[in-house]
């Protein structure tokens, strides 16, 4: 992560994190979006409500929406259920065009 949102997360996002997100899962050719909301996050990954079901070990995007900025950050990560419809998020190495933008989550 770049200073600035490490320090966001860090400060704000541990004490109050009920941030949107959206859920993007590659199935049968198709993009699936489904909706959740953030409950927990760390360097390493998210932990997540989310409306739907997801394979345990499957491979996603998320979007998260951040306060105060004017697109969400998009990152890969391994879905992993936790019970009924919170699942942990894995993050995964960043993509060349994350790295670009300055955010780097660490796997």
């Amino acid at each position: 992560m770049n200073a600035k949102l490490r320090e966001f997360v860090f400060r704000h996002l541990r004490r109050k994190c009920r941030l949107p997100l959206v859920v993007h899962v590659q199935r049968t050719g198709e993009t699936v979006q489904m909706f959740g909301r953030c409950l927990d996050m760390s360097e390493s990954g998210v932990l997540a409500l989310v409306e739907g079901n997801l394979m345990d070990g499957e491979e996603v995007e998320l979007d998260l929406h951040i306060v105060g900025s004017a697109q969400p950050i998009r990152v890969r990560a391994l879905a992993h259920l936790r019970r009924s419809d919170r699942y942990a998020f894995q993050f995964l190495r960043p993509q060349s065009a994350q790295s670009e933008t300055g955010i780097a989550l660490r796997p």
